[in-house]
């Protein structure tokens, strides 16, 4: 199955890596969650040498109960979901990396609800990783994305983001194709509640894949989000997959004026 890998470039020296990262040869180096991940990054950037490593995330739930269809949903703003799961659910179900986050939605999220015709999360309301951590809690960033986008990248931009947040693996974010009941879209718990949910989130997280021209600023419904959370006075924070940030930094670097304001 797919395990998503993740590029960090990091300053480090192999004899000064802390001991619980577990080294082999090439610099591959596996963690049970995405936050040790981090943590060593974060520790490494100190050191003098600049080298790439590629980070295996190994990351497993257990369902502690089976949901049930007499149970009251969850609050829209109550269902979003961990990084760690993310990356669990795309290894799980061997996303590749053209697979849009459309097509995750029509070939997985939805099927599997259709018992119960409930939310993905009503699903992961009940796993737990390795460390007693729930999947799925209280929104703390609501994620405007494109369906057309990859869910790879995705994923991708949540965690890089992450990067930067301390105590990452404690943050929440609401993604609509687990928040939202997609066989009863328009019931008044699903969409119509969506301006609660950006109001009781601490920020939003935009999509800005490809930098030059985000998918999400050509989207209605994106732009009715972004529009949502500036009425809401919630900050919106950019985030986009590391090639593009790595492009966007080199035409900053070489000429400023190319990027448009």
């Amino acid at each position: 199955p797919l395990s998503i890998q993740i590029l960090f470039q990091i300053l480090g020296r192999e004899d000064m890596w802390p001991p619980q990262a577990a080294m082999c040869a090439g610099w591959m180096i596996k963690f049970n969650t995405i936050g040790d991940a981090i943590l060593i990054w974060r520790q490494a950037r100190r050191l003098a040498q600049r080298r790439s490593v590629n980070i295996i995330f190994n990351i497993d739930f257990q369902c502690m109960a089976q949901p049930s269809r007499s149970e009251a949903p969850l609050a829209l703003e109550d269902r979003a979901v961990s990084a760690d799961f993310l990356v669990h659910f795309a290894r799980a179900k061997c996303i590749d990396t053209s697979q849009t986050t459309e097509s995750v939605m029509t070939r997985h999220v939805k099927p599997e609800t259709l018992e119960l015709e409930c939310s993905y999360a009503h699903l992961a309301n009940y796993w737990v990783d390795s460390a007693g951590r729930n999947a799925v809690g209280r929104s703390d960033f609501f994620v405007s994305h494109c369906w057309s986008d990859t869910f790879y990248s995705l994923v991708e931009q949540i965690i890089n983001f992450g990067i930067q947040e301390p105590e990452t693996n404690k943050l929440r974010y609401w993604i609509d194709i687990f928040a939202i009941n997609q066989h009863n879209v328009g019931a008044h718990t699903e969409l119509p509640n969506i301006p609660q949910v950006i109001r009781s989130s601490r920020a939003v997280l935009l999509t800005m894949n490809p930098w030059s021209q985000p998918m999400v600023l050509g989207r209605v419904w994106c732009l009715w989000e972004i529009l949502e959370a500036v009425n809401s006075r919630k900050h919106l924070y950019p985030t986009m997959p590391g090639v593009e940030e790595q492009r966007f930094i080199e035409t900053m670097q070489k000429d400023p004026r190319h990027i448009d304001a």
